[in-house]
This record gives structure tokens, C-alpha cells and sequence, in this order.
């Protein structure tokens, strides 16, 4: 479970979709859709969700953390980052393999003081890998 850094609020990321009706893959954008749905498609399908963040700024360690929620409730696998840098640091996160149905929706919650920015562009993604 996350370790909150005090007085932070966790900030589900916004991201730019592919196409207006796809939000299966995006960017980091502000005022972008929060969640990756799954389609009908890949109902039953097991997957994994990876993402990189790029964070600008210092933090001491526990200052950022960032969290995968799938549906809105954190579940089991990698997905917390909470180690000190200096400057920025890019950060790469995954989940464990997860069987997903129609509609399940996965966010990337992060927390972390306001003196740091999420770089945008290429620089954060998330994406969805299918295991089989």
C-alpha cells in the first residue's frame, strides 16, 4: 500500500488519446481522459499495464508516489514508486499479469509534492500489453 508523503493529494493522470473515441494509449496532457477502458475485445484477455513517467524536480525519498488502480481500487503487483532523485527521473512501472473484462478501467494515481511537474510529450505513457 502507498505511504502517503503528508498533506499531498494523489492526482489521477490525464492523458491524450489516440482518437477521439480510443483510450487505449496516451500521453500525458492536462484535461485528457484518466482512465485506459478495456474494449469488448479483449474481454477475458489477461494483460499487463505499464507506464513511464517522467518527474521534474527533486525529491527526498517517499516524496513521489504513483500507484495503478484498476476500477478505482489499487491492486496487487508493481506499481509504486518511492525513492529519492535529484533533478528528474524517469520512472517505469508495471502490474503483474491481470484477467480484465469489458469496461474494467485502469488510472495512474500520483501523489507527490507540488513543486514537481510530470513532463509531457513522449516522456509519460501508459500502455497495455496483452499476455494472452
Amino acid at each position: 500500500a502507498l505511504t502517503p508523503a503528508g498533506g499531498y493529494t494523489a492526482t489521477d493522470i490525464s492523458w491524450a488519446t489516440v482518437s477521439a473515441s480510443d483510450d487505449v494509449l496516451g500521453l500525458f496532457s492536462a484535461g485528457a481522459p484518466t482512465s485506459l477502458t478495456i474494449p469488448a475485445a479483449l474481454n477475458g484477455a489477461r494483460v499487463r499495464l505499464k507506464s513511464t513517467l517522467t518527474i521534474n524536480g527533486d525529491a527526498t525519498a517517499n516524496d513521489v508516489l504513483i500507484e495503478f488502480k484498476k476500477n478505482g481500487a489499487s491492486f496487487s503487483g508493481k506499481g509504486q514508486f518511492a525513492g529519492a532523485f535529484a533533478y528528474s527521473q524517469t520512472v517505469s512501472l508495471e502490474t503483474a499479469p491481470v484477467t480484465v473484462a469489458t469496461g474494467d478501467y485502469f488510472t495512474v494515481s500520483v501523489m507527490m509534492n507540488l513543486s514537481r511537474t510530470l513532463s509531457t510529450g513522449d516522456q509519460c505513457w501508459l500502455a497495455l500489453e496483452v499476455l494472452e
